[in-house]
């Protein structure tokens, strides 16, 4: 199936931006402490407060999801590299041969 070239370039403007994110300090700061404080909120639910337990571990759970669906953009945008070069070298193969 034919790539639509706009969208690749969006694709890898987003992965610019995700690794932007990842790289910012105050962000890296941010999942840092809040992983620590759920870490220390978790150290001090009693054993009978499964309600605390599970709302813990949900805000975990989500602050990697978070993190996971941005490294994800940073993946999509190394593939739509890759499918730009290989149109790129399709391109200049034909201007080659004389096609385009």
């Amino acid at each position: 199936p034919m790539t639509d070239d706009g969208a690749l370039h969006a694709r890898t403007q987003r992965a610019q931006q995700a690794r932007e994110l990842l790289a910012n300090p105050m962000l890296q700061e941010a999942f840092t402490e809040l992983g620590r404080l759920y870490l220390e909120r978790a150290k001090h639910i009693t054993a009978d407060d499964d309600i605390g337990r599970f709302r813990v571990i949900q805000a975990a759970i989500v602050l990697d999801k978070v993190l996971e669906h941005v490294k994800a953009y940073v993946e999509d945008g190394k593939v739509a590299e890759a499918e730009l070069k290989s149109l790129q070298r399709g391109n200049d193969r034909r201007k080659i041969l004389g096609v385009v």
